[in-house]
């Protein structure tokens, strides 16, 4: 794997096991926080532009679609982020309020936060079981 594959499944491993355990822990606060969220227009569009700015980000600078599951993921996530990001933009707020109302709560978030702690978890051991590779002098 090249080191931005290995630094980006490390970030985003990591990232995912710690957000999913929060997530499994705290469900009810989680459900409520997204429930507000996205009446919050302006944190709508905050949110937005991070995943926007970071799915852009990923895409342009890892498209890895070979090589092993972990390359595959994070590049895979780069384009979530960027459709997320994309989404939370465009889509109006009276539609974004009847999504979170269907899928904030059980057992959506728990099915959530169990494939994102699975995903963590691959794209972590993947990150770190890598040797590390240092870039080379040209």
């Amino acid at each position: 794997m090249s080191p931005r594959t290995v630094f980006l499944a490390r970030l985003f491993g990591l990232f995912m096991v710690i957000v999913a355990i929060w997530i499994l822990v705290d469900e009810p606060s989680l459900s409520a926080i997204a429930r507000e969220l996205v009446r919050d227009r302006p944190a709508t569009l905050l949110l937005s532009l991070v995943c926007l700015a970071s799915g852009l980000a990923v895409v342009l600078l890892h498209q890895v679609w070979s090589g092993g599951i972990a390359p595959f993921l994070v590049s895979l996530l780069g384009w979530l982020l960027l459709i997320r990001g994309v989404v939370l933009l465009f889509l109006p707020l009276a539609r974004l309020e009847s999504i979170a109302d269907a899928v904030a709560g059980p057992p959506w978030l728990y099915f959530v936060g169990v494939v994102a702690l699975g995903i963590g978890v691959i794209l972590t051991y993947a990150g770190f079981r890598a040797p590390p590779m240092v870039p080379s002098k040209k």
